[in-house]
């Protein structure tokens, strides 16, 4: 029962969110259209023997498009973009949609919208990383999807090495080699470099009928967030400051996981394991000298990030399971006893006691961002949720 009040109170204040969603492989095309006319066969013939044509015109965009498939860069309407980006990125250059102005994105949410200019139309993936509603215009692009339906207008769509509707199969495998996923009973091929990062190409009488490129990238540089970072001199008498003294070092929350790599601390799951945008890792295994610490993680920056770049949000102590040395402010230790702990920060926000067991919540009730929880069992501290999970750093 106590098992799950504490994770209740812990699961109100960070919640597991998984931002990145596999996109749709819209292998099923009959489902969203009729059969192609031989009319619109025709056009995309045509369209990819006159490329060379095409080129010498935009020769200049086509020369910058890059060779690297994995660098996730098109030529739209001879504008480059590479993916993701803002939206404002298409709509300076004339992509619209009506329903943009009208649309506030849920936080976390992907959505597919419909651009237009003039005739031509592309649907494209846009991502709300924030953790509140936000308008289309903070929000990024990390897919585009072209497949024409019938003899409609269509944009030009280059991929790299100049690959586009009406490409053949052959083409495509001179240009990228051998794809991720090859099936006998698909017309589909994809080519991956991660999860959420990839290209899935279909054909018709070999040739391309339709491209999407998605990438929910991740940022493997190290963030200026966790540069940024300074840890306090002194531990402060306020238990709102978030200040903790762990094994004998001074640390300020959230505190970047490598600041505890730096102190000796290693983290169970793989450093280099990728951690969406925005979103909590619940929980961590900290282990240093055989003690180990569950930390609730979360990445701050708007990108997908390496665990080693991200940030730890809090300390769960539970006696005998964690077996190490902090201090908390106006120093409360594993040693303090329930009349001290009240005496240091008062009267709890809420509190339950029995013969053998207190419970003590420091909590504004007006202020989700925090959670100071403290058990005694038998006159003894036995458990401390300490945790701070500020929407943003500055």
């Amino acid at each position: 029962m106590r098992f799950l009040k504490r994770l209740a109170l812990i699961l109100s204040l960070v919640m597991v969110t998984s931002i990145f969603a596999a996109c749709s492989k819209n292998s099923n095309k009959e489902a969203e259209s009729s059969k192609k006319t031989a009319q619109n066969e025709n056009k995309k013939d045509k369209d990819h023997e006159n490329t060379q044509e095409q080129a010498s015109d935009d020769v200049d965009s086509l020369e910058e498009l890059s060779d690297n498939l994995y660098d996730y860069e098109i030529l739209l309407d001879n504008k480059l973009y590479t993916l993701p980006t803002h939206i404002s990125e298409f709509t300076e250059n004339g992509w619209k949609s009506e329903d943009l102005n009208m649309i506030e994105f849920v936080p976390q949410l992907h959505k597919s919208v419909t651009l237009s200019k003039g005739n031509k139309t592309i649907s494209v993936t846009m991502v709300n990383l924030n953790t509140d509603m936000q308008p289309y215009s903070k929000c990024l692009v990390t897919g585009v999807y072209l497949y024409p339906l019938n003899d409609e207008e269509y944009p030009e769509l280059f991929i790299s090495k100049g690959i586009t509707i009406g490409s053949t199969y052959n083409e495509v495998i001179e240009a990228y080699g051998t794809p991720s996923i090859k099936t006998d009973y698909s017309d589909l091929i994809s080519y991956k470099s991660d999860d959420y990062s990839e290209y899935n190409i279909s054909f018709k009488d070999g040739k391309i009928d339709m491209i999407s490129v998605n990438n929910a990238v991740a940022n493997t540089d190290i963030l200026d967030l966790v540069k940024n970072y300074k840890a306090p001199t002194s531990l402060a008498d306020d238990l709102l400051s978030f200040q903790v003294k762990l094994d004998g070092t001074l640390y300020k929350l959230p505190i970047p996981i490598q600041e505890l790599q730096k102190n000796g601390w290693k983290a169970k799951l793989d450093p280099d394991t990728i951690i969406p945008a925005r979103s909590h890792a619940y929980e961590v295994e900290l282990t240093k000298n055989n003690q180990t610490l569950r930390v609730p993680v979360m990445n701050y920056s708007i990108y997908g990030a390496p665990l080693k770049y991200c940030f730890v949000n809090g300390i769960i102590y539970s006696d005998p399971d964690c077996i190490v040395s902090f201090e908390l402010p106006k120093g409360i230790t594993t040693e303090s006893t329930l009349d001290q702990v009240l005496a240091a920060y008062g009267e709890p926000s809420s509190k339950e006691f029995s013969q053998e067991y207190a419970s003590l919540v420091y909590k504004d009730k007006s202020d989700n961002t925090h959670l100071i929880q403290i058990e005694f069992e038998k006159g003894k501290l036995s458990y401390v949720a300490y945790i701070y999970t500020p929407e943003v750093l500055k």
